[in-house]
């Protein structure tokens, strides 16, 4: 058998030390840590459990399968997971089930959650200069449109 050559610790009273300081810099404001990419190598189900155990419900994950492993943790009652890449519309009633939220980035993506007829709460992603991903103010009139079309998806 090998010993493994790194591995990693995690300190209980130092991830509450710093879920403490941010949340102090919050001041009141909801906190949402991001746990994507099996929490930055830490974990997903170990940091999320340790977490969810202080008492935090909001949770960001990068797709929706990080969201659902949340949403099974024990100690996560009344979740509040919000997915920051684009949700496949087949996802979309598993993950309205357990308090997922999905980000919107065009009206493409909008017009599949639409399309759907899924109740879920959205966060709309808007092009801010980067040119990478957002709706972009020429698409704003559209997405207001399809918003009031759709009531099912609430911003």
């Amino acid at each position: 058998m090998t010993t493994p050559l790194s591995w990693i610790e995690i300190s209980r009273g130092a991830l509450r030390h710093n879920r403490d300081h941010f949340r102090a810099q919050a001041e009141g404001r909801i906190l949402l840590p991001v746990l994507k990419a099996d929490a930055y190598g830490h974990g997903l189900k170990l940091v999320g459990s340790l977490l969810a155990a202080e008492g935090q419900r909001w949770f960001g994950t990068h797709t929706a399968e990080e969201a659902l492993e949340l949403a099974a943790l024990p100690d996560l009652d009344d979740p509040k997971l919000l997915v920051l890449s684009h949700v496949p519309a087949g996802q979309l009633v598993e993950l309205s089930a357990v308090g997922g939220r999905v980000t919107l980035i065009d009206l493409e993506g909008l017009r599949e959650a639409a399309a759907t007829g899924v109740a879920i709460p959205v966060h709309l992603k808007l092009e801010t200069g980067v040119q990478r991903q957002g709706f972009r103010e020429e698409e704003l009139e559209a997405l207001a449109a399809l918003l009031v079309a759709n009531p099912q998806l609430t911003v």
